[in-house]
């Protein structure tokens, strides 16, 4: 069949200077032409319209230009021999608009979304510069405005309230790389606590982490795999030992937290359950446990890590008859799960009715007035979850479900759980809070004298500060003293480096569980880590 094609000659576009060297970019829509009198200017490839810029930069004479690879970098020669290279820069003033502070957040957003959908790890250097303008402007928001837009330009599946999606959610990895930027700008150095939304993304990977290697260490036998024997599934089990232990203190942590958010009798708020009690208690705090268990997407990983718990503990109580050494493995997972000051039946109930009052919420309240009562819309309720992640508010039409969590659930759990035990619990190795552990017996007392009438006097002790263990952060086991580990070169993570015992040991169950292996690969952040190194 033949095909007539058009030409349209596009009107001549006159430049009055001689043509030094011509780049492209931005996918070749764009032409970067530098000039011989040192300048450089950025038009459109079809209607070589110029590019208006803000911004107004030195003209130098040079002789020869080239281009870095992503257009990031100039180097000129002015002589043949004199060469200096001009990186790619916006001069921001200390006060910044709104405008130029979003088409900042939009150019952020736009390099940083191309480079996680490309293969590697070329949005590193992007956070680094995120984090020192945010540094630089921390009134600006502009960490809620990249986020904003990052979630939704890469088209983050965040809303599973009422329709779970678990198919995307575990196959989809570039939400690992969206929850590591957002841990990444909240994050400024081991000795500074970190912002809210950095805690509730940690708290996020931490269960994303924990759910798919139980997830996966469950599973009987794997594709392209022989069925493992006595050994090797014992192997398999001592392999997530670690993160069931985590996930038994991470329900007791959010436990205690609610406790802490829930009223108390001698409140002085005659309304301590409004909307805006409980956000400004939620930020005091800087806990994130309200907001993952808000939040559909943790929950729904919550609910299968429960699930996935609740099959060991069956399968345990299976194995009892067995021989070792799998029985002593179904046993110290049989420990772990009773020896939690909160059980594992008692956490899934709470997921359970939190899930069921927030359906309800959803289907029965509404966010405009436009509406009219007639339940939440998709698109809203698909901003909610985006700005109770992003930021950490808890939204006014889930107050019914908030409302129902910290009274009669906290009223339940309180007559079920031993309290002492779990106030007295210690789980600064969550690295979820800004507490630090401390020596009980050594901390502050007070002894009441016999006259009521006379104030308390306090007899202070010195505190004497427990150092945090090393914990590797994938597996959540101990890093034992002369082990050698890894650290992130984003948020200083550790992993355990034992790539020399598996090389000497050569068994097959070192990589039966994939998602541990996988995992293995990066931090939990998405970044990579620097060589091993032996702990001091």
């Amino acid at each position: 069949m033949q095909v007539d094609v058009t030409v349209k000659r596009l009107p001549d576009t006159f430049i009055p200077k001689i043509f030094l060297s011509v780049q492209q970019m931005r996918l070749s829509t764009l032409l970067a032409i530098a000039f011989t009198d040192g300048s450089v200017e950025i038009r459109d490839r079809i209607t070589m319209e110029l590019i208006a810029r803000d911004n107004i930069h030195k003209q130098i004479a040079v002789l020869h230009v080239a281009y870095s690879p992503n257009i990031c970098a100039l180097a000129h020669s002015r002589d043949g021999t004199d060469v200096s290279i001009c990186l790619l820069q916006m001069p921001v003033d200390e006060t910044v608009d709104d405008e130029l502070l979003e088409a900042i957040a939009e150019g952020f957003v736009l390099h940083f979304s191309s480079a996680c959908t490309s293969y590697g790890n070329h949005q590193a250097d992007l956070l680094a510069v995120m984090q020192l303008f945010s540094d630089h402007h921390p009134d600006s928001k502009i960490d809620q405005r990249i986020l904003n837009e990052l979630y939704r330009v890469l088209d983050i599946r965040l809303d599973h309230a009422m329709r779970a999606q678990p198919d995307w959610l575990f196959k989809n990895s570039i939400i690992q790389r969206c929850l590591g930027s957002q841990l990444s700008l909240g994050y400024h150095g081991t000795q500074l606590p970190r912002s809210l939304p950095a805690k509730i993304a940690q708290g996020f990977l931490d269960i994303r982490s924990a759910t798919l290697i139980t997830m996966y260490g469950a599973r009987k036998k794997v594709p392209d795999q022989q069925a493992p024997t006595d050994a090797e599934r014992a192997e398999e089990l001592r392999a997530v030992i670690g993160q069931i232990s985590w996930f038994t203190s991470f329900m007791s942590f959010v436990v205690n937290q609610l406790f802490r958010l829930s009223p108390d009798d001698d409140d002085d708020n005659q309304n301590p359950l409004t909307q805006p009690a409980i956000q400004s208690k939620v930020h005091s705090l800087s806990t994130p446990a309200l907001s993952l268990l808000l939040i559909s997407t943790s929950r729904l990983f919550l609910k299968y890590n429960c699930q996935t718990l609740r099959q060991y503990a069956f399968e345990a109580n299976s194995f009892r008859g067995y021989p070792s050494p799998l029985r002593d493995a179904y046993q110290t997972v049989i420990s772990v799960l009773r020896d939690s000051p909160v059980q594992l039946v008692q956490f899934e109930k709470m997921i359970t009715e939190v899930d069921t009052k927030i359906k309800e919420a959803y289907q029965s309240g509404s966010s405009s007035s436009s509406n009219g009562g007639a339940g939440i819309t998709d698109a809203e309720r698909k901003n909610i979850e985006k700005e109770m992640l992003v930021s950490g508010t808890i939204p006014s039409v889930l107050m019914p479900a908030v409302t129902t969590l910290l009274t009669s659930t906290v009223t339940t759990l309180r007559e079920e759980i031993d309290v002492a035990e779990l106030y007295f619990s210690d789980f600064s190795w969550l690295d979820l809070n800004n507490s630090e552990p401390e020596d009980s017996s050594e901390t502050e007392k007070e002894t009441a004298t016999h006259n009521t009438d006379e104030p308390r006097k306090k007899k202070k002790k010195k505190r004497r500060r427990i150092e945090k263990p090393r914990v590797d952060s994938i597996r959540k086991v101990e890093l034992k003293p002369g082990s050698k580990f890894k650290r992130c070169v984003r948020c200083c993570a550790l992993i355990g480096d034992d790539r020399q015992q598996q090389q000497q040991q050569q068994q097959p169950y070192a990589t039966r569980n994939q998602a541990l292996a996988q995992l293995l690969k990066t931090c939990l952040c998405g970044d990579q880590c620097m060589d091993p190194a032996r702990e001091k």
